[in-house]
Parts: C-alpha cells; structure tokens; sequence
C-alpha cells in the first residue's frame, strides 16, 4: 500500500482542483514494516515530502521476510 498511496497522493496532488481522495489508513502500520512513507495525515489532510520520485524506500529483505509464506499459484 505505501507506493501505491504514495502515487495516488502525487498524482492528487498535481491537479489544482483534486478535492479528496480514497484512503485506507489501517493498511499503514503493515507497510511501516519494510517501507517508509513519505507522505503524513493531520487532520483528515495530506502533506508529502520534498523527495525524489515517489520518495519510497523498500527494505527488500525485510518484505521477503514477511512474505515468505506466501505461496505461487498458477491458474488452469
């Protein structure tokens, strides 16, 4: 969720007249575990840093760890 809500805020954030956008806050603490978010909530509003890019920064090993359990599947 952290780069897709990353995204989703750039991209509001680019249009002068975007009024509100659809938010899952309770996804944060999950993706607080490999990532950083670059973007902060006060108020029912949206702020975002001055970064590069989305200004997400992924923990590759720490995602890996949490989703090993994950198993592929292939449709048929």
């Amino acid at each position: 969720m952290s780069i897709a809500a990353s995204a989703m805020v750039h991209v509001c954030m680019s249009f002068a007249n975007t009024e509100m956008a659809e938010f899952f806050p309770e996804y944060i603490p999950y993706s607080l575990k490999f990532s950083n978010q670059n973007y902060e909530i006060k108020d029912g509003f949206v702020k975002i840093e001055d970064n590069d890019g989305l200004g997400i920064n992924i923990d590759t090993k720490l995602l890996m760890e949490d989703t090993s359990s994950y198993k592929e599947t292939e449709l048929t």
